[in-house]
């Protein structure tokens, strides 16, 4: 169970006896997760529209697919009692059958038929021949090779029988489920309501993008990078924009917002000094806000609470840190608010092709280029410049390495943990 510090009693130092009070992200994550419930509630949507939604029941099948007997190719249908006959093999065709074809005559001993890849397998038929490995004179067909039974055949109910699960509750839908339920004529299916999330970003000194930022002032990019990565069909998102450093105006905009938001995210403001106003802010319009201090860098600072029915996640102003924190709070949130089972990051094994300087006592995420892979398919990773502030550096990286919190340095060739943004740092 996670303990709750003080982060002003953390704040700007990183003493030892601050750091034994540094909080593992794993434990800090596990106790915010205990203390959120899923949402109530599904609605029904469009199979062809479902995309990246979640589905609420488990959707079994109620026919076989294939529906019926079709062939696998084009070629001719050789009946049960000729298949073991010495060849070549001369049948009487008899017909051309093609795929959408309705009721189809019995095939009989020493006839065939040219059947098209998708059409139904008349009655009798226990295999076809590819039409290459054959030889047409007239209405006859000479077949010099052997085929087992079954062979090119596609059986009803060999890819899902009747009753079969084609999507099981808690899956996250793709194309793929989305063709599958199609196939099955599933039409709508029961998903997950989208979670509503507010992006607030907080502090005097910001602007939006596009507008004048003279006068030291500098451009909010953490909504725009959440935005990005909170793109999603199961996620509404809303905008609340800037508010300044004042008690009373964070506490109004942050009462506004949760009234509209399962979920709602701020930035900036939570390190704990006198100029941090959100955990107050949070206080002052009457819900609660811990401060914790992670075991982490960068992002050490963040805070979680509550308003009324709205989870409060309060992440740093820096925007690596805003990065790393997203993908290791804001993503297991917002997939234990859907309903959906914790995916652990996946991490690929690694080695250092430099030193990576490292301080013991938070685990670190370094932004990193990939150089080579051995034959054992390990990374040889190359530092890039560090700091919670450095988009150029998160720009340029593959990923991120990640250094344990007991490691000291890295030395080249010594091993690391690869998380490459193509594999899992997303929302």
């Amino acid at each position: 169970m996670t303990v709750a510090v003080r982060t002003s009693e953390l704040s700007g130092c990183d003493c030892k006896a601050a750091q034994s009070r540094l909080i593992p992200v794993q434990d800090a994550l596990d106790d915010i997760l205990a203390k959120v419930s899923p949402l109530s509630g599904s609605a029904i949507c469009p199979v062809a529209k479902a995309r990246g939604r979640i589905a609420t029941a488990t959707i079994a099948s109620a026919v076989p697919l294939p529906r019926f007997d079709n062939s696998a190719m084009d070629g001719y249908a050789i009946h049960a009692d000729d298949i073991a006959r010495a060849r070549p093999l001369q049948l009487r065709l008899m017909d051309r059958v093609a795929a959408g074809r309705g009721a189809i005559a019995p095939l009989h001993r020493g006839t065939t038929v040219q059947i098209l890849t998708g059409a139904p397998v008349p009655p009798g038929v226990a295999a076809v021949v590819p039409h290459e490995e054959t030889r047409r004179s007239g209405n006859h067909i000479a077949v010099g090779t052997h085929v087992a039974p079954g062979a090119n055949i596609r059986h009803a109910g060999e890819d899902i029988a009747r009753g079969e699960p084609l999507v099981n509750a808690g899956a996250r839908l793709d194309v793929r489920h989305i063709a599958l339920l199609l196939a099955a004529g599933v039409t709508e299916i029961p998903v997950v309501r989208p979670v509503r999330v507010g992006l607030l970003s907080t502090g005097d000194e910001l602007t939006d993008a596009g507008h004048a930022a003279g006068g030291h002032r500098i451009v909010d990019i953490n909504r725009p990078l959440l935005s990005g990565l909170l793109d999603s069909p199961d996620v509404e998102l809303r905008d609340f924009g800037i508010v300044a450093d004042r008690n009373d105006a964070v506490a109004e905009c942050i009462r506004s917002a949760a009234a509209e938001c399962d979920l709602l995210v701020t930035t900036g403001g939570i390190c704990g000094s006198d100029a941090d106003h959100v955990a107050p802010a949070i206080r002052a319009a009457g819900g609660e806000c811990r401060q914790i201090k992670l075991a982490l860098k960068p992002g050490k600072p963040i805070g979680f609470g509550r308003l009324d029915r709205t989870t409060i996640l309060c992440l740093p102003g820096n925007p690596v840190s805003v990065f790393v924190t997203a993908i290791l709070f804001l993503r297991p949130l917002l997939r234990h608010l859907a309903g959906v089972s914790q995916e652990p990051l996946r991490g690929f094994p690694a080695f250092a092709a430099d030193v990576f300087r490292h301080v013991p006592g938070r685990a670190e995420f370094v932004p990193v280029q990939v150089m080579s892979i051995d034959s054992g398919n390990r990374r040889r990773l190359r530092s890039l410049p560090r700091g919670s502030h450095r988009l150029s550096s998160l720009a340029a990286a593959d990923g991120f390495a990640e250094i344990a919190c007991n490691r000291g340095n890295v030395q080249p060739g010594q091993p690391l943990v690869f998380h490459p943004f193509n594999a899992g740092w997303s929302l």
